[in-house]
């Protein structure tokens, strides 16, 4: 009995390890392609992959920014041509698996 239940949680430990390293390429592959979308000047696909609503919470050199209509305005100020945008790389500094669904991610834009 005992041997069948080690088997088991060592059969859950991998599927969740490998559950875990599919979510950060996925996440990886997301961060991938709004490199690409930003470089191609097209701001709202770059946005597409956050949450749209009015709590979302961007932090940026001017502070907190709320709603996802919002930061997106913000964004078209910022950066109203290819010109002022430049060239985006995001370096990831930590991807932490807080749950099954939620990951936190530290990075930084290169320009």
């Amino acid at each position: 009995m005992y041997k069948a239940v080690l088997l088991c949680m060592i059969l859950i430990h991998i599927s969740l390890h490998n559950k875990a390293q599919e979510s950060a390429r996925q996440i990886t592959e997301m961060l991938s392609a709004q490199e690409q979308q930003w470089n191609a000047g097209n701001l709202e696909k770059f946005m597409e992959p956050y949450w749209k609503s009015d709590s979302l919470m961007f932090i940026g050199k001017s502070g907190i920014t709320y709603g996802w209509d919002k930061t997106l305005a913000n964004y078209k100020k910022s950066y109203p041509d290819t010109a002022a945008m430049g060239k985006l790389k995001f370096e990831i500094i930590e991807m932490k698996r807080l749950s099954v669904l939620y990951y936190h991610v530290d990075m930084k834009f290169l320009k």
